[in-house]
Formats: C-alpha cells, structure tokens, sequence
C-alpha cells in the first residue's frame, strides 16, 4: 500500500495537461514574442565548444528588441543588438564594432523567438515525450520534426508555467546531437510601456532596417523548401574587388538559409565543394561565370538541391 501511494503521489506532482499542438505552438511563440525576459543559458555544439550566453528581449510599443551578450572573453564579439532584422554589433575591441542588415539574427539564440505558429504547425509535427526539470522549472518535453523531412529536428523542454523554452536539442536524422541551448536561469519582467534605465540599456543604438526588391535580380531560385518563404534581401560590394553580391534569405520560422550570388566570380574546383560547421552547411556552385552559394542550418540534401534550382541568365 505504501508503494502504491507514494506512486500516486509521484505522478501527481509531475502530471501534465497535453495540450492541442496548435495551442502548444502559439503559447510557445507568443511568450518568447510578447513577454519580457531574460536568460542565461550556455550554448554548445561539437565546433564551438561551450560558450556562455545572456539572451534580452523587450517588446516595447509593440515594436520587439532582442540583445545578445557574449560573457566570455574568450569570444571577440562582446553584444548584439537585433531590432527590424537589423542588428549592430559591439566588440571588446571598440574600434570594430559596425552594424549591418544581411546577416540573420539566428546562430547562438534559442528557437522559436521568431517564429510564427500558424506557418510552424502546417510544417512540423508535435510529439509528447515525458516530463522534466531544467533550470529548476517543471517541463514538457516535446519533439519537433518536419513533416517533408527537409529540416532537422528539435527536442524542447518547454517551461510549465511561462512557455518559455529553457532547453532545445537540435538533432539530425541519426538522432545525433547538432547543438544545445541549456538555460541556466530565466527571469521574466514585468510589462514595459514607458521609458526607463534598463529600456535604455537594451535599446541603446536602435537602428532602421532597410530592404531591397529582389524582384530587380537577374537570377532565380526555382525550388524552396516547403514552408520557407523569403523575409529579406540586399544588395552589396567586396570591398577586396568591388564584386556585386545579391542575397535571398528565407525561413520557415524555425531554420533559415541564404543564397548569395557573386557577379562574375567564378571558382576553379568549387562543384560539390561543402563546408560543415556545426548544423550550418555552405556549397557553392559557378553558374554562367557567377558563383551561387547557399548557407543555412539544413539537411545537407536540402541544401544541394536549392542550389541546384538556382538559375540565371546574366553572364559574365
């Protein structure tokens, strides 16, 4: 009989409502999207090691600012500053520290802070696993994989009580791991309508961002991954040769990928050529005296075939 009730009283205190997928989705993207918070959390992948990290996010006159703070100085980046897919970059050297608008704000940040649950449920499935503990919080812990097997995969745990993820394993098909963010603490502030000294600290250089109409390139990518659709484009130089670069950056709310087209560059040897870093895969390819090159947190099969699908007749 003791067995029993102390079962009993086991599973009550780690029992969990599952809840519908679609709701599961949207509280998970509306509590990373709406509130405001702060985490520590370490960040690891077999090619970076272990890097300490502080993750900020304020939604302030419903516009969203998010900050990353690197608390190592083993990094040569100190802060980034993401506001409108625009972000500015701070060093531990000053002298360096510059802002652009053509880099996603993805790598070291956990998921589902951008992420839009409608387009997340029409492409991935929700499995249940068990119940666990992060960060000294009560979670559920769910699988999340594609339903068109084009993007890796996802183990959450998802915070009972806020819905904020407080740890995400990204997984290939071999269920091998890719990359963890593991949150050591979380701290959710209260709303924020007026100005004030911690406001200022993360808005500090807010910047606009300014898109180009990609409509205008001379090239064409004819297969996306379903799901993904293009949030961004731009326009820019080399400084090293005065080369005109034009990229399409896509997401699917969850991964993201760019294709960058270099006018009249052209590589001796560089079909097939694949770099791996961590999740991130780069393959370039010349097409009419131009070289194509596709980079993104994807299958490596994903990759190749959008590269494939990428077409132009502008030659050089």
């Amino acid at each position: 009989m003791f067995f029993i009730i102390f079962f009993n009283l086991f599973n009550v205190s780690y029992a969990v409502d599952i809840i519908d997928d679609k709701d599961l989705l949207q509280e998970i993207t509306s509590a990373a999207s709406n509130k405001n918070y702060i985490l520590d959390y370490v960040y690891y992948s077999p090619v970076h090691g272990i890097i300490p990290l502080r993750y900020e996010h304020l939604t302030k006159n419903n516009k969203e600012v998010d900050s990353l703070s690197f608390l190592s100085t083993d990094t040569s980046i100190r802060k980034i500053i993401n506001h409108d897919n625009e972000q500015e970059y701070f060093f531990w050297d000053a002298k360096h520290n510059y802002k652009t608008n053509y880099k996603p704000f993805r790598l070291f940040i956990p998921p589902f802070n951008k992420g839009s649950y409608k387009t997340l449920l029409e492409n991935y499935n929700i499995e249940f696993i068990r119940t666990g503990i992060e960060a000294n919080r009560k979670c559920s812990v769910y699988k999340i994989s594609s339903k068109y097997n084009n993007t890796y995969s996802y183990l959450i745990w998802v915070d009972s009580k806020s819905r904020l993820i407080l740890r995400a394993n990204l997984i290939n098909s071999r269920n091998l791991l890719l990359e963890e963010f593991r949150v050591l603490s979380s701290t959710i502030l209260p709303p924020s309508d007026n100005d004030n000294e911690n406001d200022k600290k993360l808005l500090v250089n807010e910047v606009n961002s300014e898109k180009y109409n990609s409509e205008s390139f001379d090239w064409h990518s004819n297969w996306i991954p379903q799901g993904f659709q293009k949030f961004n484009s731009t326009e820019y130089k080399l400084k090293l040769n005065g080369k005109k670069v034009q990229v399409k950056m896509y997401t699917d709310h969850l991964f993201y990928f760019s294709i960058y087209f270099t006018h009249g560059e052209s590589t001796q040897n560089v079909e097939n050529r694949v770099v791996k870093l961590g999740p991130q895969i780069m393959e370039s390819k010349n097409l009419n005296g131009n070289l194509v090159t596709v980079i993104g947190s994807l299958p490596l099969k994903t990759i190749n075939k959008i590269l494939k699908n990428v077409s132009s007749e502008s030659t050089n």
